[in-house]
């Protein structure tokens, strides 16, 4: 029974420390690209400082390296959209604010609909009962 006992005592000594490493392992590296990502790539200037590797080592991943143009606009949204220092609107960043005026458009098209005078008895509500009966109170 001693023997027995400490047979298993050891195994699960051995097998505690050999999860125990395996964890030690994986979080040391973790831990240091957390601090790095939280101290280096917060502000602008450590997205200008590490982009060219960063961009690199993902044009690796993909097989082919990405074009200038695109390299310059992924900068441009990582600066603006993930650092502490960008304004966080992505429609900025890939310069396309010009074009899309969205506030203006839906404006535009609800005092459209507001001077549009809909009578109700012209508009069809028989749909509305027959979802009603449906969905809300089935017989």
């Amino acid at each position: 029974p001693v023997a027995t006992l400490f047979f298993y005592f050891f195994g699960f000594a051995t097998i505690c420390l050999i999860v125990g490493g395996g964890i030690l392992a994986c979080i040391a590296p973790v831990t240091d690209l957390c601090r790095w990502v939280r101290q280096d790539l917060l502000y602008v200037a450590g997205w200008e400082r590490f982009f060219p590797v960063i961009i690199k080592e993902l044009g690796a991943i993909r097989g082919a390296p990405y074009p200038q143009q695109m390299q310059d606009m992924i900068k441009t949204v990582a600066t603006v959209c993930l650092s502490k220092d960008g304004s966080g609107t992505i429609i900025e960043a890939l310069n396309i604010a010009s074009t899309v005026e969205l506030a203006e458009m839906v404006e535009e098209r609800l005092e459209a609909i507001e001077k549009e005078e809909i009578p109700l008895d012209a508009v069809d509500l028989s749909l509305l009962d027959e979802l009603d009966q449906v969905v809300v109170c089935p017989p």
